[in-house]
């Protein structure tokens, strides 16, 4: 038997595996550091092992012409690397005994079956190249989720409370490649300008002016219809961080009056920022524990933003937003994330706009959502309660708890939409004249 220590190979990731895993070995010192207590290199190659299959397979054959006139036949030749090459550029071995008994452990534990059809993933004779990261059997839990949910138990039940738990466990973890995390707190000053629009007639006009809040806000519960991010009588605030995006989304037609309006977080608000999944994630060692799960996780991620950017046509039917309705319900009541130092619930997702490119929208949930009370609805709902003093000093403790967002001063202007303009391969931009309403 063999055995080996940390010191046996330069990979930072391999060696902080085999220290992990060397108390639970007493089998005497290293055969190539003896000051080094060792472990059976079985129990490295059993680590080798998992990282290799989960990052590489058999690499394609090239083609090719003799470089002989008279010669017509085609010649293939393999591309990638190696075995040993491989296992050299993985481990960074070094001591070459400890390498070579790496090798043959592997290619001697290498289980198949030849009489089943079976075939030898290590060999001295193959070459191998990087393999595309899956989802890790996420994408196949998604479609199944939406199937029982839409078409089997509507309202939730421990399978789709299972399969969510398991797709978005630690998801505050991930970072895109310049270190971002995923999950973060969303400061009112780094918000800015969270932009919502509403096509208007005149009579409609003058409801939004008597009462801009509560206009220009989620919709209340009864009036609330299903959106991507929420069922009906479910408040939730859709708004853009820009003007033009925040048009797109609504694409009125020409001729058209739209109703804009600038709200602003009160508070910091946990977010779940699906825009960071538009590129690559932060490189992870390949001996991480857990770096298959949280790459195939962000993999995942990139397929669910693309499901929450897509546009919602007229077409659709409500069923279409069951899935994703029952997200932002386990989101914002379900999943527990760690931000700050501090356990919290989603309370808004960001994501790409399909309309236009590069827009960001932003859905608020929960409690989040609700706008702060304007002057105007708290005079209102003064004159509906009895003249008594008591009563009135009851009147602030109905404003719904800890508010979300609240109503810029003076934002409301109201835009004609005189034309639209379409770039090639991009989304519709719209060409307005404001004049201001208020």
């Amino acid at each position: 038997m063999t055995l080996v220590c940390p010191e046996c190979f330069g990979e930072k990731g391999l060696k902080r595996r085999i220290e992990g895993i060397r108390p639970g070995y007493d089998e005497g010192p290293c055969d190539f550091h003896p000051r080094r207590k060792g472990v059976p290199v079985e129990a490295v190659a059993a680590i080798v092992d998992e990282v290799f299959r989960n990052n590489y397979g058999f690499s394609e054959t090239e083609a090719f012409f003799s470089s002989d006139p008279d010669d017509d036949r085609i010649y293939h030749q393999p591309t990638g690397t190696d075995f040993r090459e491989t296992v050299e550029s993985l481990t960074k071995p070094s001591e070459d005994g400890a390498f070579d008994a790496l090798c043959s452990q592997l290619i001697a534990a290498d289980d198949y079956w030849p009489p089943d059809g079976g075939e030898a993933f290590y060999s001295e004779d193959a070459h191998y190249g990087p393999v595309r990261a899956s989802d890790g059997g996420n994408g196949l839990l998604w479609q199944r989720f939406c199937q029982d949910i839409v078409h089997r138990r509507r309202f939730f039940n421990d399978d789709a409370r299972g399969a969510l738990a398991t797709i978005f466990r630690n998801v505050h973890l991930l970072q895109d490649l310049h270190r971002n995390p995923a999950v973060y707190m969303l400061a009112p000053d780094e918000a800015g300008d969270l932009h919502r629009a509403r096509i208007v007639d005149e009579a409609e006009l003058q409801k939004i002016s008597d009462d801009p809040v509560g206009r220009m806000g989620a919709a209340p519960p009864k009036v609330g219809r299903a959106n991507r991010m929420n069922p009906s009588g479910v408040r939730a605030f859709y708004g853009s961080f820009d003007q033009k995006t925040c048009l797109s989304e609504l694409r009125p037609l020409v001729g058209d009056r739209v109703a804009v309006a600038t709200f602003r977080l009160r508070r910091p608000v946990c977010v779940l920022d699906l825009t960071r999944f538009g590129a690559g994630p932060k490189e992870l060692n390949v001996f991480a524990k857990d770096h298959a799960r949280r790459l195939a996780q962000w993999r995942f991620m990139q397929r669910f933003m693309s499901e929450i950017a897509r546009p919602i046509l007229k077409s659709d039917e409500h069923l279409d937003y069951v899935p994703t309705q029952a997200v932002a319900e386990f989101l914002a009541h379900e999943l527990e994330v760690h931000v700050g130092g501090n356990e919290r619930r989603i309370e808004a997702v960001i994501y790409t706009s399909a309309q236009r490119s590069p827009g960001r929208n932003i859905v608020l949930l929960g409690h989040a959502a609700l706008a702060e009370a304007s002057d105007a609805a708290v005079r209102k709902a003064a004159k509906t309660l009895p003249p008594s003093s008591f009563e009135l000093n009851l009147l602030k403790p109905t404003i719904p708890p800890d508010p979300g967002i609240s109503l810029a001063e003076r934002s409301l202007v109201v835009l004609s939409i005189t034309g639209a303009e379409f770039t090639p391969g991009d989304a519709a931009g719209l060409r307005d004249v404001i004049n201001p309403a208020f």
